[in-house]
């Protein structure tokens, strides 16, 4: 497989897993829980999902960008930027929310760790083409 063939499939994954992510937050089991489990899935489940979905959406400009072709790198910004985002809100900054909760830059980085985990063990065992930089 060829470079841009390889870049081609990788950006389809991507894609993939970026709508898998918006379909369970949209339709997501947690939805119809009841009581306490339904409000700490409404309050922590996209804490969790969208820094995974973020660290694999800077693989689309990683080749434009130098400083994100390993995966620590992108793993730090996956991170970061949520991560700022809730201490904006803690300074009374509305970024993206307007409470802050610590327990919501625990999430971000299970998130981020669940991604590399998936980046590093399973997408190069179920995909020939993918090697993590």
């Amino acid at each position: 497989m060829n470079p841009f063939e390889k870049a081609r499939a990788r950006r389809i994954v991507i894609v993939t897993l970026q709508l898998l992510i918006a379909l369970v937050l949209v339709v997501g089991p947690g939805r119809t829980w009841p009581g306490t489990a339904r409000a700490v899935y409404a309050s922590y489940f996209a804490d969790l999902v969208l820094p995974f979905g973020e660290y694999f959406l800077l693989y689309l400009v990683a080749a434009d960008v130098s400083g994100l072709k390993h995966w620590s790198a992108r793993c730090a910004v996956a991170f970061a930027l949520p991560t700022l985002a809730e201490c904006g809100q803690g300074l009374g900054v509305p970024i993206l929310g307007a409470t802050f909760d610590p327990v919501d830059i625990i999430m971000y980085a299970l998130g981020v760790g669940a991604a590399v985990a998936f980046d590093l063990l399973v997408l190069p065992r179920l995909f020939a083409f993918w090697r993590a930089e």
